[in-house]
């Protein structure tokens, strides 16, 4: 079964005519093919695991390499040029705390072009700021005729620390030595070690810029890591820090579940779930762990009043070994309700693989919500191929409106193949003559212009 599931999805992708012409040649609402899913799947979000992921930052030793100028200073004034396309911060320096010396004030330019971002400062912000040479362009220079040292954020945002109070500095201070000593390392395994610390200095910081920071130095370290009682505190206090932006306590959720390192779920216990993704976050590394959260602690989440909280407690469901999980997905799948959850649930029993879950999923397959409609059909695509077979057959020969019936078709002889026995049987049962004639010769382009007229 995996492989005709899998070579589902880039047809259904590539075939966007196609899609078009079987909603207005089969049925005028009619659904087109599988789209991937929407609800419960939150976009891309910093610490997202992966190969290449990050906390979605260039970090602080990227930055600070020796090269650039790291500053501590405050913002005096702001100038604007060019109908404000063009800002250029005043900043007084307090100390340099890498680089060449500088004079009293440095000028940061913002070159924003009208698009209508945040500024990167503000007038009277503190910050430690990581400084580049601005770029030679003529624009700056047409602009800023007497200026003669200019400097930008390096990687913009990136390169900006906020400071309320002097123990930040304190903190970025020992993150720039624990780097500097990480470039100088002579050896791999004390390399390693220090990289570690570093981490983990960063982390309880408290800072955002900085845990974001610790979140990306985390992930670079090698799999096997053991985590001292020390560290399971400190990644508590970062999780259950609610000033620490969503995307990076998300990030650190999904790493500890990725990485199963020991103590990790004694880290996410400390979990303030504030947000629908972080409950969702935490109930797939709660999962991933060999942990997975019971009926009865999915309760109160499953009666919540937002409907982002219910898709992420009904997608958790769905990893629960209770017998009665199914029945209840079952319900939320087929129940009034909001859409989103309803198509969460539909998901859900799609994954559970159990072929029980054709029953439910052959009621919401008749949905008149073309995305519930389409939902169901992935769903199905996911069961056993013999209990997909049969559930496609079934609404072919016995849906109870036209769409229904041919949609159903339709997936079939897509994802089966119109030589396959599947189909065979399907057409030696006699359907109808429009799912035949699906069955037999798919959707014909033709008949959309002879529709409309054309």
């Amino acid at each position: 079964m995996i492989r005709p599931i899998r070579s589902l999805f880039p047809v259904a992708a590539g075939l966007g005519a196609l899609v078009c012409a079987a909603s207005s040649a089969v049925a005028h609402e009619g659904p087109a093919p599988p789209r991937p899913a929407r609800p419960a799947q939150p976009a891309l979000i910093t610490g997202e695991p992966g190969p290449y992921a990050s906390s979605g930052i260039h970090s602080l030793r990227d930055l600070a390499d020796g090269r650039r100028p790291v500053v501590l200073g405050r913002v005096s004034r702001t100038d604007t040029y060019d109908a404000e396309k063009l800002l250029v911060y005043r900043l007084a320096v307090e100390r340099v705390l890498r680089g060449p010396a500088l004079g009293p004030s440095v000028s940061i330019v913002d070159i924003r072009a009208g698009l209508p971002r945040p500024p990167l400062l503000a007038d009277g912000q503190r910050a430690v700021v990581i400084l580049e040479a601005a770029p030679s362009l003529s624009y700056l220079k047409q602009q800023l005729p007497g200026e003669t040292s200019l400097f930008q954020l390096a990687h913009r945002r990136d390169g900006l620390i906020p400071i309320t109070d002097e123990s930040q500095v304190d903190s970025v201070v020992t993150a720039l030595d624990a780097a500097d000593r990480v470039r100088d390392a002579t050896d791999d395994e004390t390399r390693t070690q220090l990289r570690r610390t570093l981490a983990f200095q960063l982390l309880a910081s408290g800072q955002p810029r900085l845990v974001a920071d610790g979140l990306l130095e985390l992930r670079r370290l090698p799999s096997a890591l053991e985590l001292t009682s020390e560290d399971v505190s400190t990644l508590g206090r970062v999780l259950r820090d609610t000033t620490i932006p969503a995307p990076t306590r998300i990030g650190l959720i999904r790493l500890l579940g990725q990485r199963r390192w020991n103590g990790a779920a004694a880290a996410l216990e400390a979990v303030a779930v504030d947000q629908p993704d972080v409950l969702a976050a935490l109930l797939a590394a709660r999962a991933d762990l060999g942990t997975p959260v019971t009926r009865r602690e999915l309760a109160p989440y499953l009666a919540s009043e937002d409907p982002a909280v219910q898709a992420a407690a009904v997608t958790a469901l769905a990893r629960s070994s209770d017998p009665a999980a199914l029945d209840e997905l079952g319900r939320f799948a087929v129940a009034g309700g909001d859409p989103a959850v309803r198509e969460s649930a539909i998901k859900a029993l799609g994954e559970s693989k159990r072929p029980e879950a054709a029953r439910y999923l052959r009621q919401t397959f008749a949905s008149p919500d073309p995305a519930l409609m389409q939902a169901s059909g992935r769903a199905l695509l996911e069961l056993d191929e013999a209990a997909g077979n049969a559930a496609f057959t079934d609404l072919a020969l016995t849906g109870q409106t036209a769409d229904v019936r041919r949609y159903a078709a339709l997936l079939l002889v897509m994802t089966r193949g119109r030589d396959s026995r599947a189909v065979q049987q399907l057409l030696a049962r006699n359907p109808d003559p429009e799912v035949r004639r699906v069955l037999e010769h798919g959707i014909e382009l033709r008949d959309v212009h002879h529709q409309h007229g054309d």
